[in-house]
């Protein structure tokens, strides 16, 4: 059988509450079609804060959020 692989999450946005000058969290909607089983895992990229290229962050095992430290005036892109 072959694998079918699951449509993308929702584009993460930023979590307004539990979000201070030192975090920052994000949240996003599951994928509308998971591929025929349940998602269990995520893994969250962002740049750093430094415009740089994509890292990965972490994961959210069956979480729809992230909370992550961050410096205050940088901007962050998940």
């Amino acid at each position: 059988m072959a694998a079918v692989l699951s449509g993308a999450p929702g584009i993460p946005t930023r979590k307004n509450s539990g979000t201070s000058e030192t975090q920052v969290s994000i949240q996003w909607t599951a994928p509308a079609d998971n591929g025929g089983d349940p998602l269990d895992d995520y893994k969250v990229f962002w740049d750093a804060g430094d415009g740089g290229s994509y890292v990965l962050l972490g994961s959210s095992s069956n979480q729809l959020e992230y909370t992550v430290a961050a410096t205050s005036g940088k901007l962050y892109k998940f």
